[in-house]
């Protein structure tokens, strides 16, 4: 039997394009971020796209990755860009600007 992937440990693709390490993710109301775990290296340049199908309700409307970004909101129809540099290793947990967890972000 094939064993089921837990898409909690399994870290998204990341494609290097000119140096930048690209994740991509898309928002829906149904399924939140998905995928919602990414690997990255420490002191790259990193471009996170999250194309948002569904507008955000609540506080669930922003979206902000901990100590790396400020929040911005979902729009239905926008691709949503957060660019930064991680300087340093760690896992950083991707909320609403409210706190509540919907991803992570291990930088390596």
């Amino acid at each position: 039997a094939k064993k089921a992937v837990n898409p909690d440990t399994t870290p998204a693709p990341t494609v290097v394009e000119n140096s930048v390490q690209i994740v991509k993710t898309t928002y829906t109301s149904a399924n939140d971020i998905s995928p919602n775990t990414f690997s990255v290296r420490v002191g790259k340049p990193v471009r996170m796209e999250i194309d948002v199908k569904d507008e955000g309700s609540g506080c669930m409307s922003s979206i902000m990755i901990s100590r790396l970004t400020q929040p911005q909101f979902l729009e239905k129809g926008k691709t949503l860009v957060f660019e930064f540099t991680p300087d340093k290793s760690g896992e950083f947990p991707i909320t609403c600007a409210m706190g509540v967890p919907r991803g992570s972000i291990k930088v390596i």
